[in-house]
């Protein structure tokens, strides 16, 4: 009498029933999956071993490769009014936060030291700040000429032409803002002191245009020598127009 078997609904192969398998899922050498009966089935030839379904360790799935991301939605127009501003200020601490902070804490300083200083003559805040403003404007056009300058001889990228400004605008007043305030501290010190000021001015100006545009030192030499030949060349050029 033969063992007891039950056949494979995909090949039709006879496969040796044990009570192991006794309501198991198994698996048949073709592939089909099937559940073996639950109590002994009728004996028959041509047996096939087969093992539980449970009992084989399945083959881990390759990870299927990702797709492109779903792209968030963007109402139109959002781009056109996002865009200038990373244009402008790649670096928003360096590019626009920073000269702004350094551009009014000069100018406040400097307001207050001129109404300080006026005050005592009888000239009011208003004459102070037109002083200011004048200084202001003048030095920032006279470095921002000479950066072209020294941009065009030397081969540096100024970057945007506003956010140079800003910069150069800040570069103009915070140094003689930091020397205002050192001055306050220093000026019992007869001539170390005014030394000592000028040359915390020069340090602080100095750094200023190597950070604000990423210069290394020599191209920072080259470009505060410009800055200074144009300075000197416009002073000159207006005492020789004032004294003719």
């Amino acid at each position: 009498m033969g063992d007891a078997t039950f056949q494979c609904g995909g090949c039709g192969k006879n496969h040796r029933w044990t009570p192991k398998l006794a309501s198991r899922s198994v698996k048949c050498p073709c592939g089909h999956v099937m559940r073996a009966p639950a109590e002994c089935p009728a004996a028959d030839d041509d047996l096939f071993d087969i093992e539980p379904e449970t009992a084989r360790v399945a083959a881990p799935v390759p990870a299927v490769p990702a797709s492109n991301p779903i792209l968030a939605y963007q109402r139109p127009g959002a781009t056109a009014i996002a865009a200038p501003a990373d244009a402008y200020f790649p670096d928003k601490i360096k590019d626009f936060q920073m000269p702004l902070a350094l551009l009014a804490g000069g100018i406040v300083i400097e307001c207050l030291a001129g109404w300080w200083t006026r005050s005592r003559t009888g000239a009011g805040a208003l004459s102070a700040l037109s002083e200011i403003g004048i200084d202001l404007v003048a030095g920032t056009c006279l470095m921002l000429i000479a950066l072209f300058i020294a941009a065009r001889f030397r081969g540096i990228n100024l970057g945007r032409f506003w956010t140079a400004l800003l910069k150069l605008a800040a570069i103009s007043v915070a140094p003689s803002g930091l020397m205002t305030l050192l001055y306050i501290f220093f000026r019992l010190v007869p001539f170390v002191g005014i030394l000592l000021v000028w040359l915390a001015g020069f340090c602080f100006y100095f750094a200023l245009i190597g950070a604000f545009f990423d210069l290394d030192q020599s191209d920072t030499w080259y470009c505060v020598i410009v800055i200074f030949l144009v300075k000197l060349t416009v002073y000159f050029a207006a005492l020789y127009v004032v004294l003719r």
